[in-house]
């Protein structure tokens, strides 16, 4: 009898992460303006609908906040990379692992997955976990984006 294959989770990237994404990869100078420029183009009208379905989700559907409180978590949980606490619900509304660096949510795991539910892990937790397959899946969401192999 051979081993059973480990079943992997699907990797699921929202239109706002992928917009973040790109902005930084441009910020940081990884990626040149007409790269980012296309797919910013591409992606912002899906992120702006995505980022109103999760709010609407989070506080009129699944009652988990008021208005005031996900503006209050928004800004708390607001980082270099992006609006991390979003992406926390939209995770959460999918049924799905949020991987963040974002140390504020980090720092407040425990109290986050106690009220939300969501669980919540770091990049480098991820990583040990995904292993190759992992860094695989991050290239070719890379890929997807950029329309051309991730930037050595």
């Amino acid at each position: 009898m051979g081993r059973k294959k480990k079943e992997l989770p699907e990797i699921k990237t929202a239109a706002l992460v992928k917009l973040e994404l790109i902005t930084h990869l441009f910020l940081s100078g990884q990626i040149p303006f007409d790269a980012y420029w296309k797919a910013k183009q591409r992606l912002e009208p899906e992120a702006k609908r995505e980022l109103e379905e999760v709010r609407r989700w989070a506080v009129e559907e699944a009652k988990l906040l008021t208005d005031e409180e996900w503006e209050e978590f928004r800004r708390i949980y607001r980082d270099e990379y992006g609006d991390s606490f979003v992406h926390y619900m939209n995770s959460i509304r999918h049924n799905a692992m949020f991987v963040t660096n974002n140390p504020k949510i980090l720092a407040d795991r425990k109290k986050l997955q106690k009220r939300f539910g969501g669980k919540i892990i770091s990049g480098e937790q991820f990583q040990k976990k995904m292993g190759d397959v992992g860094k695989q899946k991050i290239d070719e969401l890379l890929s997807e984006l950029l329309g051309r192999p991730r930037p050595a």
